[in-house]
């Protein structure tokens, strides 16, 4: 898509990415859940390992769990997504979109990762209740 190739349906290239067990494609599918996600995972300063586990844990949620997934090669992709505001902001509105079962999916696996290190910080409640509210 970045160069300019046209496909007749979304979701056939969605499952042609996901066939080749690319953890880089796998992860592009759930970008915007993974820009969210990242966001509750850094926000209190510190990325756990469990953190990037629920991440990894999301993504092969949404996607049925695919046998073919590199789940370490995918926690390396989840590791380094550190979304700026734009991003946070595009996905943020690409998920408003998203089905009421999505969105209950992704704010589950944002409270799974803000319980990962059994302490509740101020910037992981705060951003909590933004994701909740721009969501509704």
């Amino acid at each position: 898509l970045r160069t300019g190739e046209v496909h007749d349906s979304a979701m056939k290239w969605c499952r042609g990415l996901r066939a080749t067990g690319s953890a880089e494609a796998m992860m592009r599918i759930c970008i915007h859940d993974l820009n969210i996600l990242g966001l509750v995972a850094r926000c209190d300063g510190h990325l756990h390992e469990q953190e990037v586990a629920f991440m990894v844990e999301h993504v092969l949620d949404v996607l049925g769990y695919p046998s073919n997934a590199n789940v370490e090669a995918m926690s390396k992709v989840a590791d380094a997504i550190y979304p700026d505001e734009k991003r946070l902001e595009k996905s943020l509105w690409a998920v408003r979109r998203a089905s009421a079962e999505a969105k209950r999916r992704l704010l589950s696996s944002a409270r799974r990762i803000i319980d990962a290190d059994k302490v509740l910080a101020d910037a992981e409640f705060d951003v909590e209740l933004e994701i909740e509210r721009a969501l509704s």
